[in-house]
């Protein structure tokens, strides 16, 4: 008997669709959503721009600490939520992950509409660093760049549930 993945967990850059496609795969697939920025925010009873990063990150480290305890679920990671060693520990035994890529010039047209967070200066620098780091963790990677949401659910389930199981 193989072992399943409690989680379908998405990670990747702010803006490569993370949310969207964990609430299309919610409503598709009847399975609950939970998206670690929301959680953060309803916390908090502020927007993340709002909020010190310091304290920001110490909410999440605590939502993340929670999530074993809730049901199969699609969990839509924010951008710098596996920058923490002890987030990443707990997420690679909970679900499998998947990183989301958006090549970077689409990624830039969506961060102008606000995707990208307030404490980045530098979008070249800030995306080199997040995908060496995306890329040193052992996950699945879709290719959202030329898929609809549809075609990136059912690539994304697929990979959860290899068998539909």
């Amino acid at each position: 008997m193989t072992s399943k993945k409690l989680h379908l967990i998405l990670f990747g850059f702010p803006g490569a669709g993370k949310t969207t496609l964990a609430k299309h795969l919610s409503s598709s697939y009847d399975i609950p959503y939970f998206d670690t920025d929301e959680l953060v925010e309803k916390v908090i009873g502020k927007k993340r721009k709002e909020v010190p990063l310091e304290l920001f990150r110490s909410i999440e480290n605590q939502i993340v600490t929670a999530l074993p305890k809730k049901p199969p679920s699609v969990i839509s990671l924010g951008g710098g939520t596996l920058l923490s060693s002890n987030n990443k520990e707990i997420l690679v035994t909970i679900g499998k992950l998947v990183y989301l890529h958006l090549d970077l010039d689409v990624l830039k047209t969506r961060w102008k509409t606000g995707a990208l967070p307030s404490f980045v200066k530098n979008e070249e620098e800030f995306y080199k660093e997040r995908l060496k780091h995306y890329q040193s963790i052992a996950a699945d990677m879709i290719d959202m760049t030329n898929l609809s949401l549809d075609e990136a659910a059912k690539t994304a389930f697929a990979l959860w549930r290899p068998h539909g199981e």
